[in-house]
């Protein structure tokens, strides 16, 4: 007797009416030895809107993220760089890669992306305040494990606010 679709969607870790908490931290961009950063911080919120789409489940939801890194050199020079992202997100998470614990999907925003870069260096031909805004695209694989009902770790790779994020997961 073969698995259906309706026997995979009893024993999936994210359906209709599913909705998570992703609350993580990921990796610098910047890796100077002189650099101090802020940890990229990330919250999405996942609700599963449809089932048997394909054979998964889409889920529609938000993304936040923030990262600020310093980079000093001597006392002559110092900048800070600043990253702020927010929009809407959807997700996709296939059958085939869902049991009871572990939920796998992809994840595609658009993302508002606010940057600030200051420049303290007096000799510096570049503007010393630029303050940017742009539309960004995000695309990200994940995993979530959930160890109990309702709370779990999850880990991303592809680019919210950091390439690799990690982190914990909120079910309710």
């Amino acid at each position: 007797m073969g698995l259906s679709l309706a026997s995979l969607s009893a024993q999936e870790s994210f359906g209709k009416g599913t909705k998570v908490l992703n609350l993580g931290t990921g990796l610098s961009v910047w890796s100077y030895s002189s650099s101090s950063f802020f940890p990229a911080l990330s919250a999405s919120l996942d609700y599963g809107i449809k089932e048997n789409l394909g054979p998964g489940t889409l889920g529609v939801g938000a993304f936040l993220g923030f990262h600020r890194t310093t980079w000093n050199y001597s006392n002559d020079y110092k900048y800070t760089w600043t990253n702020f992202a927010i929009g809407p997100q959807a997700t996709y998470h296939p059958y085939f890669a869902q049991t009871e614990k572990l939920d796998a999907y992809v994840a595609l925003g658009l993302l508002a992306r606010f940057y600030s870069y200051k420049d303290s260096w007096e000799d510096n031909a570049i503007d010393k305040n630029v303050n940017s805004f742009y539309i960004w695209p995000s695309t990200r694989l994940g995993a979530r494990y959930l160890f109990s009902p309702n709370f779990g770790v999850f880990g991303e790779l592809g680019w919210g606010i950091s390439w690799l994020t990690l982190g914990v997961s909120l079910k309710f």
